[in-house]
C-alpha cells in the first residue's frame, strides 16, 4: 500500500514535511520559507535527493539524503527518515531505506550518517537495526530568558574593557570594524574547526556562508555579539529567530579564537546576547553543544536546562 515518489517543490510538500518535522524535532519546528531557502540556496554540487512516502494518497513520511555539504567526506552521505505516528512500524521506513541503499549502490559509498534524538526511541531502534551505531551525543538545552539575570556578569564585562577586549553587538561592531563581514566569515571558520563533530567540517564558500548567517526572518544583528579587539573580530555568539516561534531563539555558534580563550570571553559574549534578547521579549533559547564540550558546562552555568540530546550515528562499509 505504500509508495515512494520524488518530492515536488509545491506548497502542500513543503507543508507536509514542515509539519511533520515540526511534531517530531519539537524543540526546533520549521516553516515552509525556511525550507524553501534552504532548498533554494543550498550547494548544488552536492548530491541531494528527497523522497515523499504515501500510503494511498495519503503523505506518510520522506527520506531527505544526499552528500554532506557541511562535512563532505567523499563516499560519505546522510540520511533522514521521518515517518508520521500513524503509518509508523507497517514497512514505509524500510521500504525508503531500502531505495536508498539501492540510489547508492551505483556510487563510491563508504558512509551513512544520520541523526536522532534521545525522545525518539523508535528512530533509535530503527537506525540500530540497520546497522548505524551511535558516535556522538549533543544534549539539547535551553534557558527561561526571563529568570536571567545580567547585572552578575558586568564585572567580567569590564575587567574584559580593561584588557581592550570590547563586547559588542553586530549592530555595533559593522560600523567601526574595517572589513568586518570579511573578517567575520574567517573567524567563524576558525572557531567552528573546533567544534566537536565526528568528521572534520568543510568550509563553504564565502556567497554560501553570507546566506546562511543573514537569512531573513532568523537573522537579528542585535543578538549577533562579537568580541573586538581594536580592529579585530576575536569571539563570535549569536543567537537567530525560530521563525515558527516568535518568542523563541537558537543558538548559531559561540566561540573565539584559541588565543582568547580563558579569559572569560565567551561568558561575556553569551551573557549580553542572553539579555538583548531578553529586551527583545524573548521567552526561551535553545542550544546543543557536544557532552564533552566545556561550552555544555558554562551553558549549564548561565542557567540552562538539559533536553533530550541529538544522537549522531554512522555506519561505516
Amino acid at each position: 500500500m505504500f509508495k515512494i515518489r520524488e518530492f515536488q517543490q509545491n506548497k502542500e510538500d513543503y507543508r507536509n514535511l514542515a509539519h511533520l518535522m515540526s511534531n517530531v524535532w519539537i524543540n526546533h519546528p520549521v516553516t515552509i520559507d525556511e525550507l524553501k531557502y534552504h532548498d533554494e540556496f543550498r550547494e548544488k554540487k552536492y548530491f541531494r535527493k528527497l523522497y515523499i512516502l504515501e500510503y494511498d494518497t495519503h503523505f506518510a513520511g520522506f527520506c531527505d539524503f544526499g552528500e554532506r555539504s557541511w562535512a563532505y567526506v567523499k563516499g560519505g552521505y546522510f540520511i533522514e527518515i521521518l515517518v508520521t505516528p500513524e503509518y509508523r512500524n507497517k514497512g514505509g521506513g524500510s521500504l525508503l531505506f531500502t531505495r536508498v541503499l539501492d540510489e547508492l549502490k551505483d556510487r563510491e559509498l563508504v558512509k551513512l550518517s544520520s541523526y536522532t534524538c534521545e525522545d525518539q526511541p523508535e528512530g533509535i531502534r530503527f537506525l540500530k537495526k540497520r546497522g548505524l551505531a551511535i558516535t556522538m551525543r549533543e544534549p539539547n538545552s535551553s534557558l527561561d530568558v526571563e529568570t536571567f539575570n545580567f547585572n552578575q556578569y558586568l564585572s567580567l564585562i569590564n575587567t574584559l574593557k580593561k584588557q581592550n577586549i570590547q563586547i559588542v553587538s553586530l549592530s555595533e561592531a559593522k560600523l567601526k570594524i574595517d572589513e568586518w563581514k570579511q573578517k567575520l566569515y574567517d573567524v567563524d571558520w576558525l572557531i567552528g574547526k573546533d567544534i566537536p563533530f565526528p568528521d572534520p567540517p568543510t568550509k563553504p564558500p564565502f556567497d554560501v556562508w553570507e546566506r546562511m548567517v543573514f537569512a531573513p526572518d532568523r537573522f537579528n544583528e542585535d543578538t549577533y555579539i562579537v568580541a573586538v579587539d581594536e580592529n579585530d573580530i576575536v569571539g563570535i555568539s549569536c543567537i537567530k529567530h525560530v521563525p515558527a516561534d516568535k518568542e523563541i531563539m537558537i543558538t548559531s555558534i559561540t566561540g573565539t579564537l584559541r588565543s582568547y580563550r580563558r579569559k572569560g570571553v565567551a561568558t561575556a559574549m553569551k551573557a549580553v546576547c542572553i539579555q538583548n534578547a531578553k529586551e527583545k521579549g524573548i521567552k526561551k533559547i535553545i542550544t546543543d553543544n557536544e557532552e564533552n564540550n566545556p561550552m555544555y558546562t558554562l551553558n549549564m552555568k548561565l542557567g540552562f536546562t538539559p533536553l533530550p540530546a541529538w544522537l549522531q550515528l554512522e555506519k561505516t562499509w
